[in-house]
This record gives C-alpha cells, structure tokens and sequence, in this order.
C-alpha cells in the first residue's frame, strides 16, 4: 500500500483535460468498486476549471479532486458534484478539497454551497456534518420511489471563515509588472480597469492572481518619493512573498529562461525544495515545490 502523504504536501491546482484520463480510470475503484465513471462526464474537466481542483502528492500523482461550479439560476449558491479521493492516501485531502472550494466560490458572491448523497451512505453524512453541513432528507429528488439526502452549508454569517483577498505590491509601472507576473509567473490578470487617488488623479486597479488560487495581488503603482522608495524593498530585504508550485523544476527552468535572477542555490528542506528569486522590482519570493 502507497504510504499516505501528509496533507502539508498535497497540492491543490484547477482541474485541467487532461486529467481526465488518469480519474476516469480509477473513479470506480476509489468508490469501491461501484459504477461511478457514467457520473463523470469529460465535460466536467474541460469547462469547470475555474471552480473544480484536484489534489497531487509532491511527485505529481493525483490523489484526489472534487467537481463543483456556481449556479446559473443562482449565483449565490455553489454546487459540489463530484468528489474522489484515493482510498490510499485519505486523512485529510477530502477537507482540503472542500476548503478550497468553500474559499474559491466565496470570492465569487456566493452564500452557500449544496450537494446530495444517498441515506446509505453514512461515510459521506458523517463527513459532511464534521465539515459544517445540515442536511435534509427528500423523496422523489433524482428519482420517484427514492429518497436523497440533500448537503447546505451556508459560507455567511458565523460559518463564514475570513478570506484575505488581496496583498498589494507596489511597483514602478503597471505594464512591466503585468508581464512579469502573467508571462513569466504565469498569473492570470483578473482586473486591469482605469480609477482614481483619493484626491481624483488617474490610475489603474490592476490585479494578479495564481490560477486557481484565491488571494490576489495588487500591483499598485508608487505614487511620490514615500512609496517609490519602497519599491522592490517593501520587507527590507527578507524574503516576503512564497510561491508553492507544483513542478518545482518546470518553474525554475520557466524563471531561468526569462532571465529572471535567482539569488540562492536551490535547498532541500523538510518542506520541499526551496530557492530565491527576485521580480520584476527586486522583491525577494521563495518558489517552493517538489
């Protein structure tokens, strides 16, 4: 049996096409032995990568993944379809998988999130109850003569954890720094829309963001001597921001042929592998991986 790995390593990412291969051939055998994959259309990997993840050792092997999305008749409401984990690696990775999604779909407006399973199933009502569900039990919900025990959790109020949106970064311009993060990081840019100072002056709101993460970055332009004096120093030379990835070595070669300066020899720590590079202002960032 492959040894469990400490959900500290797991990495979540967006789900991609191309893991739909590796799932579908496993997804029967996760549930144990039951006929799950006709639930599983390959639909589900192409077009719900903003709201679906899947949970990979250090290696690359993937562990586990949870299919969800927002609702298009209410967009406050999210719907987790779909969830496997390997029965191999189990102890932790199903809470990861939720908590992610639970922070993803709040950062889009969304208040509560649902989902079904069958009164039989006591594995799943027992973790849905430990994750902060309530649930009812309905007859005739998919199909006449069968009753489905239907999952809400509500994402406002006292269950509602707080999410730390956005961290700003102040740089010189606002393109350059766009292309460094987007091209090179390989950041999506989620907003770049014109705004004001306090004082009604021009300038941009631009934002930048890991794909699939849910904290973002403000590039925020320096405005006079205070602010361009911090530029590429906000944390005084130490090491401010951490970027886990999860091909440590594709990353790094991604850095190098940019030209980006890396100003440490890589590290093996308990953690995972670990160097220093600098970006496009001179700010210090771990990349971190396996």
């Amino acid at each position: 049996m492959t040894a469990s790995p400490a959900t500290f390593d797991i990495v979540l990412r967006p789900i991609e096409p191309g893991d739909y291969e590796y799932v579908i051939a496993r997804i029967d055998a996760w549930w144990g032995g039951r006929s799950m994959s006709p639930l599983l259309p390959r639909l589900f990997f192409e077009h719900f990568g903003d709201t679906s993840v899947v949970a990979a050792e250090p290696g690359g092997r993937l562990v586990g993944f949870l299919v969800g999305f927002v609702s298009r008749t209410d967009p406050t409401t999210a719907y987790i379809h779909f969830v496997g984990v390997d029965p191999e690696c189990r102890g932790g990775v199903g809470r990861r998988l939720y908590e992610w999604f639970f922070e993803r779909v709040a950062s889009l407006g969304c208040a509560s999130v649902s989902c079904v399973t069958s009164p039989i199933n006591t594995g799943s009502r027992a973790f849905h109850q430990a994750m902060g569900f309530s649930e009812v039990e309905i007859d005739d919900y998919d199909e006449i003569g069968r009753s489905t025990i239907k999952f809400h959790r509500s994402l406002d109020g006292a269950d509602r954890r707080a999410n730390l949106e956005l961290v700003t970064i102040v740089v010189d311009e606002y393109d350059p720094a766009i292309d460094f993060f987007v091209d090179v990081l390989d950041f999506e840019l989620v907003e770049d829309s014109a705004s004001e100072t306090n004082d009604g002056r021009a300038k941009r709101w631009v934002v930048v963001r890991p794909r699939g993460a849910v904290t973002g970055i403000l590039l925020a332009r320096a405005d006079g001597e205070a602010q361009s004096a911090i530029v590429g120093n906000q944390t005084a030379g130490r090491v401010g921001h951490f970027l886990r990835v999860a091909d440590f070595d594709a990353a790094l070669a991604r850095l190098t042929a940019a030209g980006v300066e890396i100003v440490s020899p890589t590290r093996s720590m308990s953690y995972g592998r670990v160097t220093v590079f600098l970006d496009v202002v001179g700010n210090r960032w771990d990349l971190l991986g396996r």
